[in-house]
Formats: structure tokens, C-alpha cells, sequence
């Protein structure tokens, strides 16, 4: 495994349990948050959109 790899792992572990995307941008090392952004961003609104979902569920 590459260490690239280890980082895209841990980013979108962490967004996964919810972490704070300013968070996890200064975790990873970056300098800036559009940084992250632009490569996690995906993760983000997957993730956003599986709460939406698990919402949808409770309340059907």
C-alpha cells in the first residue's frame, strides 16, 4: 500500500464517522480546506446523502 493511500483511507474513514472536514483537512496535512474539498468533496455528499436516506427510513 502506498502512503497516498493510507491518507485517501484515513480521509474518507473519517468522514465516514463523522468528522469535522476542517478537521480532517488539518489532519491530513493540508493547507488549505479547498484542498480537501476537492478531493473528499464526493465522499462528503455520499455520506450525506446515506443519512438522508437512513432519515427517509425512520420516518416511512
Amino acid at each position: 500500500m502506498r502512503f497516498h493511500d493510507l491518507r485517501l483511507t484515513t480521509g474518507t474513514d473519517l468522514i465516514n464517522k463523522g468528522a469535522n472536514i476542517h478537521s480532517i483537512s488539518k489532519r491530513l496535512g493540508h493547507t488549505n480546506i479547498n484542498t480537501t474539498m476537492n478531493i473528499y468533496g464526493h465522499y462528503l455528499e455520499e455520506t450525506d446523502q446515506n443519512i438522508a436516506e437512513k432519515l427517509d427510513d425512520d420516518y416511512i
